[in-house]
């Protein structure tokens, strides 16, 4: 046994990182019971505004959420939106405000609770300033219908935008919400073309490799 331990040693130093990569990003995604921000555009210039809904996603019946939005100085909430909540009783509705953290709390009054994906408000953020702004869940709660309150929270999601100057094209060139490899090929194919200002990201006149740079820095957001 020893001896095909080791004769495979190379194989099991590459193979037990990978299946615990495997193993991790399996229990991620089957996490069921969560609160996450859906945005509109993730990628924004100075002075832009954009939608943001906050959902819930629930894998038994529930019927209280709560917690609290945190926001960055790079952006500001200008309103407000209930009007398709699942949430039937609010004991605190999120409101536009001067401080930095929204609190939510609320009931579903629905016989049997709610079960599955829902919204429960929407805002709309202005970009102030340059930057990448996460938004936070702080002390989330999701509890179960079940006459006992019990907790069923599991994770929320953070969202972070991606502040540009005003004028300057977005790096989100297939508008997915997220750089990728596909913008990648996009700008590549720009590089052989006539100049076009959409492509020009760092805004100095030309199509170069220098842009190439500009969104290969955005693909980790």
């Amino acid at each position: 046994m020893r001896h095909v331990l080791y004769r495979h040693r190379y194989r099991l130093m590459i193979g037990f990182p990978i299946v615990a990569l495997i193993a991790s990003a399996i229990g991620f995604s089957q996490s069921r019971d969560m609160l996450t921000f859906v945005p509109a555009e993730r990628f924004l210039e100075v002075g832009a505004t954009t939608s943001v809904t906050v959902m819930v996603q629930s894998s038994v019946p529930i019927n209280v959420v709560g917690g609290s939005v945190v926001m960055p100085p790079e952006i500001a909430i200008t309103s407000f939106s209930t009007n398709n909540s699942i949430v039937d009783l609010w004991t605190a509705e999120p409101q536009v405000g001067t401080v930095s953290q929204v609190d939510f709390s609320g009931g579903i009054i629905a016989l049997g609770g709610f079960t599955g994906t829902g919204e429960l408000f929407s805002f709309v953020i202005e970009a102030r300033e340059t930057g990448t702004a996460e938004l936070l869940l702080e002390d989330p709660q999701i509890l179960a219908h079940d006459g006992a309150g019990t907790s069923v929270f599991e994770r929320s999601v953070p969202l972070t935008l991606v502040i540009r100057e005003a004028g300057t094209p977005s790096p989100d060139l297939t508008n997915s919400n997220s750089v990728t490899i596909a913008d990648l090929g996009i700008l590549t194919t720009r590089l052989f073309t006539p100049y076009d200002t959409r492509y020009d990201l760092n805004g100095d006149g030309r199509v170069s490799t220098a842009d190439l740079l500009v969104l290969m820095r955005h693909m980790r957001y």
